[in-house]
Protein backbone atom coordinates (compact mmCIF):
# COMPACT_ATOMS: atom_id res chain seq x y z
CA UNK A 1 0.00 0.00 0.00
CA UNK A 2 1.45 3.38 -0.92
CA UNK A 3 1.36 6.41 1.38
CA UNK A 4 -0.63 9.24 -0.09
CA UNK A 5 1.50 12.09 -1.32
CA UNK A 6 -0.15 14.81 0.68
CA UNK A 7 0.50 12.92 3.97
CA UNK A 8 4.15 12.43 3.13
CA UNK A 9 4.50 16.09 2.14
CA UNK A 10 2.94 17.25 5.43
CA UNK A 11 5.25 15.04 7.40
CA UNK A 12 8.33 16.41 5.67
CA UNK A 13 7.23 20.03 6.19
CA UNK A 14 6.54 19.44 9.91
CA UNK A 15 9.92 17.76 10.39
CA UNK A 16 11.72 20.58 8.63
CA UNK A 17 9.99 23.18 10.86
CA UNK A 18 10.91 21.29 14.03
CA UNK A 19 14.51 21.00 12.92
CA UNK A 20 14.67 24.71 12.13
CA UNK A 21 13.19 25.63 15.47
CA UNK A 22 15.76 23.43 17.27
CA UNK A 23 18.61 25.03 15.31
CA UNK A 24 17.39 28.53 16.16
CA UNK A 25 17.19 27.61 19.86
CA UNK A 26 20.60 26.10 19.84
CA UNK A 27 22.62 28.47 17.76
CA UNK A 28 20.78 31.82 17.83
CA UNK A 29 22.72 34.07 20.26
CA UNK A 30 20.79 35.97 22.88
CA UNK A 31 23.47 38.64 23.29
CA UNK A 32 24.50 41.11 20.55
CA UNK A 33 27.88 42.58 21.36
CA UNK A 34 27.39 45.44 18.87
CA UNK A 35 24.22 46.85 20.39
CA UNK A 36 23.64 48.57 23.69
CA UNK A 37 20.68 47.29 25.58
CA UNK A 38 19.34 44.48 27.58
CA UNK A 39 19.94 40.84 26.84
CA UNK A 40 17.40 38.49 25.43
CA UNK A 41 18.85 35.68 27.51
CA UNK A 42 16.55 34.21 30.09
CA UNK A 43 17.58 34.80 33.69
CA UNK A 44 19.40 31.86 35.21
CA UNK A 45 17.30 30.28 37.89
CA UNK A 46 18.91 30.70 41.34
CA UNK A 47 19.11 27.58 43.47
CA UNK A 48 16.40 27.53 46.02
CA UNK A 49 17.65 28.37 49.56
CA UNK A 50 16.16 26.19 52.17
CA UNK A 51 14.57 28.19 55.00
CA UNK A 52 16.42 28.20 58.32
CA UNK A 53 15.12 25.62 60.72
CA UNK A 54 13.17 27.01 63.65
CA UNK A 55 14.90 27.39 67.00
CA UNK A 56 15.04 24.04 68.75
CA UNK A 57 12.72 23.75 71.69
CA UNK A 58 14.74 23.16 74.88
CA UNK A 59 14.13 19.77 76.27
CA UNK A 60 14.77 18.42 79.72
CA UNK A 61 18.21 16.81 80.12
CA UNK A 62 18.20 13.13 79.90
CA UNK A 63 18.22 11.39 83.24
CA UNK A 64 21.69 10.33 84.29
CA UNK A 65 22.23 6.69 84.80
CA UNK A 66 22.36 5.53 88.37
CA UNK A 67 25.85 6.17 89.80
CA UNK A 68 27.79 3.38 91.39
CA UNK A 69 27.59 4.07 95.17
CA UNK A 70 31.19 2.96 95.66
CA UNK A 71 32.40 5.36 92.95
CA UNK A 72 30.24 8.13 94.41
CA UNK A 73 31.86 7.57 97.81
CA UNK A 74 35.35 7.66 96.30
CA UNK A 75 34.56 10.84 94.38
CA UNK A 76 33.26 12.60 97.51
CA UNK A 77 35.74 11.17 100.00
CA UNK A 78 37.12 13.91 102.23
CA UNK A 79 34.41 16.39 101.24
CA UNK A 80 31.66 17.62 103.58
CA UNK A 81 28.18 16.27 102.88
CA UNK A 82 26.05 18.31 100.53
CA UNK A 83 23.42 18.83 103.25
CA UNK A 84 26.02 20.41 105.50
CA UNK A 85 27.30 22.68 102.71
CA UNK A 86 23.76 23.84 101.95
CA UNK A 87 23.12 24.57 105.63
CA UNK A 88 26.46 26.38 105.96
CA UNK A 89 25.81 28.59 102.92
CA UNK A 90 22.13 29.19 103.70
CA UNK A 91 21.36 28.44 107.38
CA UNK A 92 17.61 28.15 107.12
CA UNK A 93 15.46 25.87 109.30
CA UNK A 94 14.75 23.65 106.29
CA UNK A 95 18.44 23.22 105.49
CA UNK A 96 19.12 22.60 109.17
CA UNK A 97 16.49 19.85 109.23
CA UNK A 98 18.01 18.20 106.14
CA UNK A 99 21.48 18.31 107.67
CA UNK A 100 20.20 16.78 110.95
CA UNK A 101 18.58 13.96 109.01
CA UNK A 102 21.75 13.33 107.00
CA UNK A 103 23.87 13.40 110.15
CA UNK A 104 21.62 10.88 111.89
CA UNK A 105 21.82 8.66 108.83
CA UNK A 106 25.61 8.80 109.03
CA UNK A 107 25.47 7.86 112.71
CA UNK A 108 23.21 4.90 111.95
CA UNK A 109 25.59 3.73 109.24
CA UNK A 110 28.55 4.06 111.60
CA UNK A 111 26.75 1.98 114.23
CA UNK A 112 25.95 -0.68 111.63
CA UNK A 113 29.58 -0.79 110.53
CA UNK A 114 30.75 -1.15 114.15
CA UNK A 115 28.35 -4.03 114.76
CA UNK A 116 29.44 -5.74 111.53
CA UNK A 117 33.08 -5.36 112.59
CA UNK A 118 32.36 -6.97 115.98
CA UNK A 119 30.64 -9.88 114.28
CA UNK A 120 33.58 -10.30 111.91
CA UNK A 121 36.04 -10.32 114.82
CA UNK A 122 34.03 -13.05 116.53
CA UNK A 123 33.85 -15.07 113.32
CA UNK A 124 37.48 -14.56 112.29
CA UNK A 125 39.78 -14.44 115.33
CA UNK A 126 43.17 -12.84 115.04
CA UNK A 127 46.24 -15.11 114.58
CA UNK A 128 47.20 -14.62 118.24
CA UNK A 129 43.81 -16.02 119.30
CA UNK A 130 43.91 -19.10 117.08
CA UNK A 131 44.23 -22.43 118.92
CA UNK A 132 47.73 -23.87 119.11
CA UNK A 133 48.55 -27.20 117.45
CA UNK A 134 48.03 -30.32 119.52
CA UNK A 135 51.80 -30.87 119.68
CA UNK A 136 52.28 -27.54 121.40
CA UNK A 137 49.53 -27.15 123.99
CA UNK A 138 48.85 -23.63 125.09
CA UNK A 139 50.33 -22.70 128.42
CA UNK A 140 48.42 -20.30 130.64
CA UNK A 141 50.21 -17.02 130.81
CA UNK A 142 49.69 -15.02 133.94
CA UNK A 143 48.67 -11.47 133.25
CA UNK A 144 51.21 -8.95 134.45
CA UNK A 145 50.15 -7.48 137.76
CA UNK A 146 51.21 -3.95 138.44
CA UNK A 147 53.15 -3.77 141.66
CA UNK A 148 51.56 -1.43 144.21
CA UNK A 149 53.39 1.82 144.72
CA UNK A 150 55.60 1.53 147.76
CA UNK A 151 55.00 3.99 150.52
CA UNK A 152 58.08 6.18 151.05
CA UNK A 153 59.96 5.12 154.12
CA UNK A 154 62.74 6.66 156.10
CA UNK A 155 66.04 6.87 154.22
CA UNK A 156 67.74 3.54 154.80
CA UNK A 157 70.41 3.41 152.10
CA UNK A 158 72.46 0.27 151.86
CA UNK A 159 76.12 0.18 150.99
CA UNK A 160 77.66 -2.60 148.91
CA UNK A 161 79.38 -5.20 151.09
CA UNK A 162 82.86 -5.87 149.77
CA UNK A 163 83.46 -9.14 151.58
CA UNK A 164 83.44 -10.48 155.12
CA UNK A 165 85.92 -7.81 156.26
CA UNK A 166 83.83 -4.89 154.93
CA UNK A 167 82.84 -2.14 157.31
CA UNK A 168 79.39 -2.76 158.83
CA UNK A 169 76.72 -0.40 157.51
CA UNK A 170 76.02 1.02 160.97
CA UNK A 171 79.60 2.29 161.13
CA UNK A 172 79.57 4.11 157.78
CA UNK A 173 79.00 7.84 157.37
CA UNK A 174 75.61 8.80 155.92
CA UNK A 175 75.14 11.45 153.23
CA UNK A 176 71.65 12.63 152.21
CA UNK A 177 71.73 14.95 149.19
CA UNK A 178 68.68 17.17 148.52
CA UNK A 179 68.86 18.42 144.95
CA UNK A 180 66.80 19.57 141.98
CA UNK A 181 67.42 18.88 138.31
CA UNK A 182 66.54 22.53 137.57
CA UNK A 183 68.94 23.96 140.17
CA UNK A 184 72.06 25.60 138.61
CA UNK A 185 74.03 25.36 141.88
CA UNK A 186 73.36 21.61 142.00
CA UNK A 187 74.77 21.34 138.50
CA UNK A 188 77.96 23.15 139.61
CA UNK A 189 78.33 20.94 142.70
CA UNK A 190 77.64 17.67 140.92
CA UNK A 191 81.13 17.05 139.36
CA UNK A 192 82.95 17.33 142.74
CA UNK A 193 80.27 15.32 144.52
CA UNK A 194 80.44 12.66 141.81
CA UNK A 195 84.22 12.36 142.06
CA UNK A 196 84.19 11.96 145.87
CA UNK A 197 81.30 9.49 146.10
CA UNK A 198 82.52 7.32 143.22
CA UNK A 199 85.98 7.10 144.80
CA UNK A 200 84.51 6.12 148.18
CA UNK A 201 81.92 3.52 147.17
CA UNK A 202 81.53 0.95 149.92
CA UNK A 203 82.64 3.48 152.52
CA UNK A 204 79.58 5.71 152.45
CA UNK A 205 75.78 5.43 152.61
CA UNK A 206 74.62 7.87 149.92
CA UNK A 207 70.99 8.87 149.25
CA UNK A 208 69.74 11.39 146.67
CA UNK A 209 66.39 13.07 147.42
CA UNK A 210 64.94 14.55 144.22
CA UNK A 211 63.12 17.87 144.71
CA UNK A 212 62.70 18.63 140.98
CA UNK A 213 59.42 20.59 140.56
CA UNK A 214 56.60 18.65 138.97
CA UNK A 215 55.69 19.85 135.49
CA UNK A 216 54.20 18.36 132.30
CA UNK A 217 57.62 18.38 130.64
CA UNK A 218 59.91 17.34 133.49
CA UNK A 219 59.01 15.09 136.39
CA UNK A 220 61.32 13.72 139.06
CA UNK A 221 62.88 10.49 137.86
CA UNK A 222 65.97 8.40 138.72
CA UNK A 223 67.57 9.73 135.55
CA UNK A 224 68.13 13.04 137.34
CA UNK A 225 70.92 11.46 139.44
CA UNK A 226 72.96 10.19 136.46
CA UNK A 227 76.57 9.62 137.52
CA UNK A 228 75.92 9.73 141.26
CA UNK A 229 76.21 6.31 143.02
CA UNK A 230 73.27 6.95 145.33
CA UNK A 231 69.90 5.48 146.24
CA UNK A 232 67.37 7.77 144.55
CA UNK A 233 64.03 8.62 146.14
CA UNK A 234 61.41 11.37 146.42
CA UNK A 235 60.85 13.34 149.64
CA UNK A 236 58.52 11.84 152.21
CA UNK A 237 55.44 13.71 153.37
CA UNK A 238 56.47 16.37 155.86
CA UNK A 239 60.16 15.57 155.52
CA UNK A 240 61.21 18.96 154.17
CA UNK A 241 59.33 20.85 156.89
CA UNK A 242 60.63 18.61 159.64
CA UNK A 243 64.26 18.93 158.49
CA UNK A 244 63.82 22.57 157.39
CA UNK A 245 65.10 21.95 153.84
CA UNK A 246 64.62 25.34 152.21
CA UNK A 247 67.16 25.37 149.37
CA UNK A 248 69.10 23.18 147.01
CA UNK A 249 71.69 21.86 147.17
CA UNK A 250 71.51 20.80 150.81
CA UNK A 251 73.62 17.96 152.24
CA UNK A 252 72.92 16.31 155.60
CA UNK A 253 75.93 14.36 156.88
CA UNK A 254 76.02 12.15 159.95
CA UNK A 255 78.92 10.08 161.22
CA UNK A 256 78.80 7.29 163.81
CA UNK A 257 79.41 8.68 167.32
CA UNK A 258 79.20 12.28 166.12
CA UNK A 259 76.45 14.81 165.59
CA UNK A 260 74.90 15.66 162.24
CA UNK A 261 76.12 18.41 159.96
CA UNK A 262 74.26 20.51 157.38
CA UNK A 263 76.00 21.91 154.28
CA UNK A 264 74.24 24.16 151.73
CA UNK A 265 75.22 25.76 148.48
CA UNK A 266 78.38 25.07 146.53
CA UNK A 267 80.76 23.24 148.87
CA UNK A 268 84.51 22.93 148.17
CA UNK A 269 85.64 19.31 147.71
CA UNK A 270 88.03 19.53 150.67
CA UNK A 271 85.27 20.66 153.02
CA UNK A 272 82.99 17.88 151.83
CA UNK A 273 85.76 15.30 152.24
CA UNK A 274 86.43 16.46 155.80
CA UNK A 275 82.76 16.47 156.70
CA UNK A 276 82.37 12.90 155.50
CA UNK A 277 85.56 11.24 156.68
CA UNK A 278 87.29 13.68 159.05
CA UNK A 279 90.89 14.76 158.75
CA UNK A 280 92.92 12.73 156.33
Amino acid sequence: MKTPYFILSATLVAGTALAQTALERKYTPCVDYFQVGGSRCAATASPAIAPAPPNPVPTAPAARPATDPVQAFLDNHGKPPREFAEFYVNPTPENARRWVEAFRAQQSKANAMAEAWRQAERAFPSPTELPRPASAPAQPVAAPVAAPMATPTAPTPTAPRLGRFATPAEQLPILVYYFSASCPFCARLKPDLMAITQATQGKLLFTCVDLTPLSPRQAPSPGNRTGLPCDWRLPQPGELERLQIRQTPTLLISRPGQGGQRLTGIIPPSQLQTALFGQN
